[in-house]
């Protein structure tokens, strides 16, 4: 499999024989600074519209469902938070309920406008950080 740009991905690259030295140092050196790279699938988060375009909220759901149920749990949170207006937080109960009946992928709560998106196949950088499944 080749990157956009044609060059091979690092799964393509033939193994090289175990390095000793100043060479091990440098094989070191080189995946601490230029990581491999993990191809992923598809992965849902919702996004709101701010002025001048979206706003993303994450994108670590597994399913469009997940997604819409975390939407659903932040519109019940602001719903009980009495530093929102009485009218609003009747909005966002409307909201969470309408996400768990009609399952829509957009909506309009109080005001702001909110989808659920999908990023289909992606790569993400291993590097040497944990990575969050």
């Amino acid at each position: 499999m080749r990157g956009s740009d044609g060059a091979a991905l690092a799964g393509d690259l033939p193994l090289s024989p175990p390095a000793n030295g100043p060479t091990r140092l440098g094989e070191v050196r080189a995946r601490l600074t230029h990581p491999a790279v993990r191809w992923c699938g598809a992965t849902y988060g919702v996004m709101e519209r701010v002025p001048g375009g979206w706003m993303m909220s994450g994108m670590e759901r597994t399913t469009p469902q997940d997604a819409r149920d975390s939407l659903g749990w932040w519109f019940r949170a602001m719903a009980r938070d009495r530093g929102v207006p009485a009218a609003s937080r009747a909005e966002y109960r409307r909201g969470a309920a309408r996400l768990d009946r009609d399952r829509p992928d957009e909506l309009t709560v109080a005001g702001r406008g909110c989808r659920v998106v999908s990023l289909r196949h992606h790569s993400e950088p291993t590097g040497t950080a944990p990575i969050m499944v």
